[in-house]
């Protein structure tokens, strides 16, 4: 069974009420994009980050995807994340309050949303997330809150190869998938953390690349978005859109994967 698996942060999509601390609504001209941006990758499977509510998920093409799972984060500012599938959901987890090992933060920032898929006649274990970003929002970035935000996010990666960790034993075929906005770049010590441990075994869809032509966020030049795969699923092509729409839908560009699922 060969699948299209896709991750995307929607850069904050808020409803027509807008959100907390005064954020405006998303942009229609912005949220037509974003539509037709996924419309033409036609995935199977979509994670998707920064999305407000079940409302705003469930107002988001509809007809394409009649699966849906809504993960409500400790994310103060509602960015939370929604995954879309065509196929089954058999279960959903949330983890937020799965407690951090080391770092500032007792708990995940956001969370580690999992969903049990039927793809085709193959189970598939999603882990959607978003990982603490840099402090770039509200105030002087010192050298002590990037420093807070690192820690943070290196043991948000630890907790995510816990709670793989905690499941492998009933993953099916051992077919697990890591989607989402890591807020960091290949060779980053949280990347390489979660992509040489020998378990839980993790491939990264896109090889480690970071040069210009997958950078899924271009502002900061670099690809945050990403799609990890366990070594029982079979990479086939893997790519970052570059479509002028791509800049329209949001500040990050959609990354998706084709796959090999047996």
């Amino acid at each position: 069974m060969r699948a299209r698996l896709v991750t995307v942060n929607a850069g904050d999509y808020f409803g027509p009420a807008g959100g907390p601390f005064g954020r405006a609504p998303k942009p229609a001209l912005e949220v037509e994009a974003l539509g037709r941006e996924l419309h033409d990758i036609d995935g199977d499977v979509v994670a998707m980050q920064e999305v407000q509510s079940r409302e705003v998920m469930d107002s988001f093409l509809p007809d394409a995807y009649p699966h849906r799972a809504f993960f409500e984060t400790n994310d103060r500012g509602q960015r939370n994340f929604a995954i879309l599938s065509k196929h089954p959901i058999l279960e959903t987890q949330s983890n937020r309050g799965h407690l951090l090992s080391s770092g500032p933060e007792k708990h995940l920032t956001r969370d580690v949303g999992e969903a049990l898929i039927d793809v085709g006649g193959c189970p598939v274990r999603f882990y959607a997330t978003h990982l603490r970003a840099d402090p770039y929002y509200g105030g002087k970035v010192t050298p002590e809150k990037k420093k807070a935000c690192e820690e943070t996010r290196m043991a948000e990666a630890r907790a995510l190869q816990e709670i793989i960790l905690a499941d492998m034993p009933g993953i099916p075929g051992q077919r697990y998938v890591v989607m989402g906005d890591l807020n960091a770049a290949p060779g980053k010590p949280e990347i390489a953390a979660l992509t040489t441990a020998e378990s839980p075994k993790l491939v990264d869809t896109l090889g480690g690349r970071n040069d210009e032509a997958v950078w899924s966020h271009p502002a900061t030049r670099e690809r945050k978005d990403f799609i990890l795969v366990s070594p029982s699923i079979g990479l086939v092509a893997a790519d970052v859109r570059r479509t002028a729409e791509a800049g329209v839908a949001s500040d990050h560009r959609a990354h998706w994967a084709d796959v090999e699922l047996s």
